[in-house]
Parts: C-alpha cells; structure tokens; sequence
C-alpha cells in the first residue's frame, strides 16, 4: 500500500474489528501522511574489514585483540570494499573464535541477514549466547547464497545495550594453513523516531491523542471505530508519534495514580468501630 493524500478513506478492514494495537500501528506507518515521519532504521555495521571485529583467543602468533585482516588468497572470493579476517597463508590449525559486539537500542525490532564466505568452516554463530542459523558455505570461492547467518526479530535474541555476536571457525589441517572469513551487511538495531510534539505543532490536543488511542493498547485489542481511526488517520502525525504521545499520557497517569494516598474510612458511623 502507498500513501494516502489528505483525508484519506480510514481502511476499511479496520472498522468495527478486533486488531492489535500493534496491527493498528503498522496500518497507520504504511498510511502516514508524510513519509518523512516514518521511522528509519539505525544500523550499525557487521562488515569485515570494517567493523571492530576481535580474535577472542590467541591462535600460534596471533595475538587476541583486533581480528587481524588479510589479503584474499588466491583462491578465495575476492571481496571489494571489505576483507577477510584471519591470514591467507599460515594460520594454525583448530578452531578460532571470532567476536563482534555493538548496541542495539530497540530488541525487539532488531534483526539482520549477514551473508558470508569461509575458508574452512563455521562450525557456530551465537548472539547473546543464543544459536543462530548460519546456513551453509558451498565454497570460499563464493559468496552468500546459502552461507547466510541469520538472526530474526522477535526471537529475543537481542538485548537493550551492549550485544555479542560470537563465531568459531574451524580450520582443518594438522599444520599452519590458509584460513579466513569474509562477511558484508548491517544489522537493524532500532529506529529513529522524530520527536513531534502533538499538541504545539499539529493543533491536537492531548485529550484528543488520548482518545484516538484510548480503544487499543499496545498489548492488547479493542474494536477500532471509524472515528478513532480517522482522528488518527488525519493528524499528520506519524503512527510512532502518535503512540508515544499516548503512552506519554497514559504513563503520567498511571503514575499520578501510584503516587495517590490510598485511605481508608475512621468516621464513627461508617467506620466499623466496636466497644471493647
């Protein structure tokens, strides 16, 4: 679906039905009124050569620390703008632990696809200690295809702050022999919502952002109205401003609430007083 000019028809799947608040969501991103409200996506890189990537256990000479880069060997894929880790002549034999960490900002929404060449296998890949699926390398003479490691939103794989993406390559061998691995994408680690302020900027004032959303919560469903859907739909705002303008409101309440007295009656009278 594209875009919708000013005063848009509310979709009509949405009237009277039960959807999440997360559905709802989704409905108005791809409805906004003004693309340039949407979020974008934070990324942070994952590339060889690029990244900060690090050897976490010495191997013979090399020394744990920075994942040292090497020219690719002769018969290995020949990366452009990017490079394998690991030495394209004389690596010792056995396994080599590779680690990555960088900040995610929102878990649930962060995933990526990491496409990757080996030379001579990846035996594993965990983020945050949690399996990933790594596919499978065909050759170190290509590239991605099957050899993709994979690590999808919404399988609580990531965590708010610092995560680690760890590999162990296994490089067979009974002596010193070429080993690499060469990989090149980002990973989603958030967006980057636009901070609107509903009430200056767009004339709505908070009861009217309370009762657009008022019908759904995040967590939950209620049935959306053609009304509440079009307040929504019309607002200029983006469907992420409009949620965090409601939760916003919603959480100022719920702690004014906290934060009430709770009292109970001592009145003589009302109170259940008795004679000792």
């Amino acid at each position: 679906a594209g875009d919708s000019a000013a005063g848009a028809a509310v979709p009509s799947r949405l009237v009277g039905q039960e959807v999440s608040g997360d559905t709802l969501r989704e409905t108005y991103l791809r409805y906004a009124k003004r693309p340039s409200e949407r979020p974008k996506p934070q990324l942070v890189e994952l590339t060889t050569g690029t990244a900060a990537w690090k050897l976490v256990k010495a191997c013979g000479k090399f020394a744990a620390g920075p994942a040292p880069k090497t020219p690719a060997h002769n018969a290995w894929y020949k990366p452009v703008g990017f490079s394998w880790l690991g030495h394209s002549a004389a690596w010792p034999p056995g396994e080599a632990v590779f680690e990555l960490r960088f900040d995610v900002s929102d878990p649930d929404a962060a995933h990526f696809e990491l496409p990757y060449t080996v030379d001579n296998k990846l035996l594993s890949a965990t983020l945050n200690s949690n399996p990933l699926d790594v596919g499978s390398a065909a050759h170190f003479k290509t590239f991605g295809g099957d050899a993709v490691i994979k690590a999808p939103r919404g399988k609580r794989l990531f965590v708010s702050g610092s995560n680690t993406l760890r590999l162990i390559i296994d490089n067979s061998g009974n002596s010193e022999n070429p080993m690499g691995f060469c990989a090149k994408g980002k990973a989603v680690v958030g967006y980057a919502i636009p901070t609107v302020s509903a009430p200056v900027k767009t004339g709505l004032t908070n009861d009217k952002v309370r009762h657009a959303f008022s019908q759904f919560s995040s967590g939950g469903t209620a049935p959306v109205s053609a009304s509440a859907a079009a307040a929504a739909a019309n607002t200029g705002l983006s469907a992420e401003s409009m949620r965090r303008a409601f939760s916003a409101h919603a959480r100022a309440t719920t702690e004014a609430m906290s934060a009430a007295p709770v009292s109970i009656d001592l009145s003589t009278g009302s109170a259940p007083w008795r004679l000792a």
